[in-house]
């Protein structure tokens, strides 16, 4: 008998499930799994962005252009990129406790080389590392969750997950910024090169934690009950309606048109969500902010409103049952206040970090709600793949929106060009998605193989 069969003869009927009771599990579920997946995901987050820090005074001590900045920042994605599907397709096979300790520990070890770069290429060498050692970890998550959450809850999780984006803006650059201080020439190093092997190596020790705290599925998890377990079955079972699109492998994954869609509007996306926290502190310093702790702590304002933003989001549209338009509204908000950011050192204080904080805030804020409906549509044996395809093929958005405004500020010494032109691009992500998916409470993309 195949595991559905023994979930339908287990899952009681729909009388016996009140929703106080499922309410209750998925509490459980998420006060056991959530602490450790995020807390990896905020540090994945700060090993990524924290290059935004570092570089305020390690393109002055390495002799790095702002060009070499910006390829460094971006060809993390472009590796990433190019590893996320396979390690999503070999997550199917080995288990995602596995996949997550191997990504974890791999990331923070070479993260923390990044302390002993002294050339250009050495520093490409380890960004593109670390995008390969990186690669498939959201993803990976996102694939995770659909095991253990149905469509109609699992914006919420997901929300709070993609919180850990925020959190690291959050926590990243004040304390970058205070380790950048504190520890400039202690042992004859550079505060930079503290930074690194101790915003690292800690994803080494959570990497290990993943590993016994998470279970794969339902099934496996001891901790829940027998009437736990066939609820959650039941759950999963009555969440399943015309709205799915089952893949039923890889090759079948290629020939879907829906799967470029929602790549086409994720790089779009990307192109902005990815510009903000790597220019954030390079904006703060040229509205007059000189010392690094202070612009890390101006930085973590917009991250805060970020955080709040993605949690409303996600509640949001899990209530309603909608997610086209909670996506279109926020990205049209964060397009235009991103179309500002070039003229915040014109305004006041105040102004200037409310135009900040809606261009960081509504940006990362779409993202849990982006992948609960590209969820909702991708299913089947190849799903997971489906999911790294999309997430890797956007995320070369992050490559390129880096690298752009890197050439555009060492080409005109402002950083606005670059803004400019990946605000008008995240905005085109937003003509795709009404474009791409119909109306209704499915929002399922439209496109061959439908």
């Amino acid at each position: 008998m195949s595991d559905a069969d023994v979930s339908r003869a287990t899952a009681p009927s729909p009388n016996a499930v009140p929703a106080s009771a499922a309410d209750k599990v998925y509490r459980k579920i998420m006060w056991r799994m959530l602490p450790v997946l995020f807390l990896g995901y905020v540090f994945a987050n700060i090993d990524r962005v924290n290059i935004g820090m570092a570089q305020l005074a390690m393109k002055q001590d390495l002799g790095f252009s702002d060009a070499v900045y910006g390829f460094g920042a971006g060809i993390m994605f472009v590796s990433y990129a190019l590893f996320e599907v396979p390690s999503n397709l070999l997550l199917e096979k080995i288990g995602a406790r596995k996949t997550l300790m191997r990504i974890m520990i791999c990331w923070g070890l070479v993260s923390a080389a990044v302390a002993f770069v002294t050339t250009p290429m050495g520093f490409y060498i380890l960004r593109f590392m670390l995008g390969v050692f990186e690669a498939g970890f959201y993803p990976g998550l996102i694939y995770f969750f659909t095991r253990w959450f149905p469509e109609s809850r699992r914006a919420r999780p997901l929300g709070i997950l993609s919180c850990g984006l925020s959190v690291a803006n959050v926590v990243a650059n004040p304390l970058s910024g205070y380790i950048m201080k504190t520890f400039d020439g202690v042992a004859g190093y550079h505060g930079w090169q503290w930074l690194f092997p101790l915003e690292g190596l800690p994803c080494v020790l959570i990497g290990v934690a993943v590993y016994f705290l998470i279970s794969e599925t339902p099934k496996d998890a001891r901790w829940l009950s027998e009437r736990e377990k066939q609820i959650l079955a039941f759950e999963m079972a009555s969440s399943k309606g015309p709205e799915t699109h089952h893949i039923s492998d890889f090759v079948g994954l290629l020939k879907q048109a829906k799967v470029y869609q929602f790549a086409a509007i994720y790089f779009c996306f990307i192109c902005g969500i990815a510009v903000m926290p790597f220019w954030l502190p390079d904006i703060i310093k040229s509205m007059g902010y000189k010392d690094v702790f202070q612009i890390g702590m101006m930085a973590a304002i917009p991250a805060t409103f970020a955080v709040a933003l993605t949690v409303l989001l996600s509640i949001s549209s899990d209530r309603l049952r909608e997610r086209r338009w909670h996506i279109a509204l926020t990205a049209i908000t964060g397009g235009l206040a991103m179309m500002l950011t070039p003229t915040v050192k014109e305004m006041g204080m105040i102004p200037a970090f409310v135009v900040l904080s809606l261009a960081s805030a509504c940006t990362a804020g779409l993202v849990p709600v982006f992948w609960s409906l590209v969820t909702t549509v991708l299913k089947g044996g190849g799903a997971a793949g489906g999911i790294a395809l999309v997430s890797s093929i956007g995320l070369l958005g992050a490559s390129f929106s880096s690298m752009l405004t890197g050439y555009i500020k060492s080409v005109t010494g402002s950083t606005a060009g670059g803004l400019y032109a990946n605000a008008s691009i995240f905005l085109l992500g937003v003509v795709l998605l009404l474009v791409f998916t119909r109306r209704g409470a499915g929002n399922r993309p439209a496109g061959r193989g439908e």
